[in-house]
């Protein structure tokens, strides 16, 4: 997956699945070029993007509360 010029993706975080559920809702994708995406999970919309942020200096893991 990439996201426009140098936005490889550098890590990948699921959101943890609530009780009672089957699957998550979110994902976390951190770029190179320094951005991060939340996209949604559920059936009806995968993969839309639901936030993007640029950050300010690089980055090996991403913790966003979900």
């Amino acid at each position: 997956m990439t996201f426009g010029k140098s936005g490889d993706v550098a890590c990948l975080d699921i959101a943890h699945v609530p009780e009672g559920r089957q699957r998550s809702r979110f994902l976390a994708v951190g770029s190179y070029d320094n951005t991060v995406r939340i996209l949604s999970l559920d059936p009806d919309d995968r993969l839309q993007i639901l936030m993007f942020d640029r950050i300010g200096e690089t980055f090996n893991e991403t913790m966003v509360p979900l």
